[in-house]
């Protein structure tokens, strides 16, 4: 029985040299690598029936696994013969034909291999590696200052202190091994120190931070120490509608009482005797968006905007405008629609901050220009375009700002409701007379059928005043 042998890979256009050493183990174990090789010779006329039988069936043997250890479109190469050394001759004349144009180019590829942006020290021996094995397959072999000049050769000034240590090492120890540990150590060790560097950086940075702030809080407090007893502190901004403290007037979220009341009485004036369904498709109250270049992200007061929340597990600060700090409660997707020449525009808004504390809703023009977005302004107005220059939407500025008024796509769905005033009784008996067409048409049904009773209005029992005259003469 045939020892059992580890398979290897098959012979491919790109692996030859690693290929070889590894069938000329197999071949050992065999026994058949003499006879490849050309050591055992074939036996004399003379010598017995058994040792011809035998160096037959080695020969064999070796063909066999020479040609089940190649691929499938290599094997046509070896398929005219049935002899293993002339099919081993007829795979290293192919792979390895003697020229020497073959040679230089191997050695031009050699000394112009450089280390790569990003690449590793060892990533880059291991392609020298490669190209000195495929030379010594050429019978041509790299002296060790050579392949040690090559490695070395493009290191950057980091590397300077170990080489100059290195080249005084005696020449038995000047060897690319022995070179490639102590570089490959010394890269370790140089990003190690890159490492705590940074971090030693970043703690540097949180404990500046944290003396500025103590130092800052110590200023107050002597300022606060220095003021008179007697001074009357400031007087606290109020608004005069709501009672809120530190807000404008314009700012309020309260409507003006006496402009509903203008509204309210224009609407009762054009009220005509009609029955009139109540629609309500948008928001009762439209909220401006502030449009700020300098916000790196979008913000939002209101948690009943967001078309998907997700609250933070801890409580985060962002920092404001005259180094103030707000609170965040959370992020989401917010969906908005402008309006743009007749045409609808929605815009999604993601990562928008959920903070309750500001005053007004903030859209981020970084995160516009960050996705490619366009911009143009002229006569107080900021048009902002996407990148196929199609205007999304417009923003006016009003002292020193600029706002939009979009409308938000989830309160505009909720809203969307219809509420009739009456049931079809109540409409008939009391419109009935008064618009008998348009009651019809909008029931679709026959009024006469559905009245039981019709109530004799006052105008029809009224009597004229020329035929009472008549009967009293």
């Amino acid at each position: 029985m045939e020892p059992h042998v580890e398979k290897i890979a098959e012979l491919t256009n790109d692996n030859y040299i690693s290929w070889q050493k590894d069938i000329r183990a197999i071949l050992i174990e065999r026994k058949c690598w003499d006879l490849v090789c050309g050591v055992e010779k074939e036996p004399l006329a003379d010598a017995s029936y058994r040792k011809k039988r035998h160096f037959l069936h080695k020969k064999d043997r070796a063909y066999v696994t020479i040609y089940f250890n190649i691929s499938k479109n290599l094997r046509r190469l070896i398929s005219e013969t049935r002899d293993g050394k002339r099919a081993w001759e007829i795979l290293k004349t192919h792979f390895q034909p003697d020229s020497r144009v073959r040679t230089i180019e191997l050695l031009d590829s050699f000394f112009s291999c450089s280390m790569k942006k990003g690449e590793t020290l060892g990533v880059y021996a291991s392609r020298l590696r490669k190209i000195i094995s495929q030379l010594q397959g050429y019978g041509h072999t790299l002296e060790d200052v050579y392949q040690v000049f090559q490695l070395i050769r493009f290191l950057s000034i980091d590397f300077k202190e170990v080489i100059h240590s290195m080249c005084r090492w005696p020449d038995a120890e000047f060897k690319f091994s022995n070179v490639l540990e102590e570089l490959v150590a010394e890269e370790a060790r140089q990003s190690q120190i890159k490492v705590d560097q940074e971090e030693a950086r970043q703690s540097q940075i949180k404990v500046d931070q944290e003396e500025a702030r103590q130092s800052q809080i110590k200023v107050n407090q002597e300022e606060a120490a220095l003021k008179p007893e007697g001074e009357e502190p400031l007087k606290e901004l109020k608004d005069v509608k709501c009672g809120k403290m530190e807000q404008f007037e314009f700012d309020c979220r309260v409507p003006n009482a006496e402009e509903d009341t203008v509204k309210e009485t224009s609407r009762k004036e054009n009220i005509t005797n009609s029955y009139t369904t109540v629609t309500c498709l948008d928001s009762p109250y439209t909220r401006a968006w502030l449009f700020d270049s300098g916000s790196m992200f979008h913000f939002c007061k209101n948690r009943e905007w967001f078309d998907t929340f997700t609250p933070s597990i801890k409580t985060k600060k962002a920092l404001a405008a005259k180094n103030t700090f707000i609170t965040v409660e959370g992020t989401g997707t917010v969906i908005l629609e402008f309006k743009v020449r007749g045409k609808i525009r929605r815009v999604h808004l993601n990562d928008v901050c959920y903070s309750p504390d500001l005053r007004k809703n903030i859209i981020s023009g970084s995160q516009f220009d960050l996705s490619g977005a366009g911009f143009k302004g002229k006569h107080g107005r900021l048009s902002v375009y996407t990148k196929d220059n199609k205007k999304i939407f417009m923003a006016m500025l009003y002292k020193g700002l600029y706002f939009c008024n979009p409308i938000n796509v989830k309160l505009r769905k909720e809203a969307s409701t219809v509420q009739l005033l009456f049931d079809s009784q109540t409409l008939i008996e009391k419109f009935n007379d008064a618009n008998n067409r348009y009651v019809s048409n909008y029931l679709k049904l026959n009024p006469r059928k559905s009245i039981v009773k019709c109530v004799v209005c006052r105008k029809t029992r009224r009597k004229s005043f020329n035929s009472f005259r008549e009967n009293l003469f």
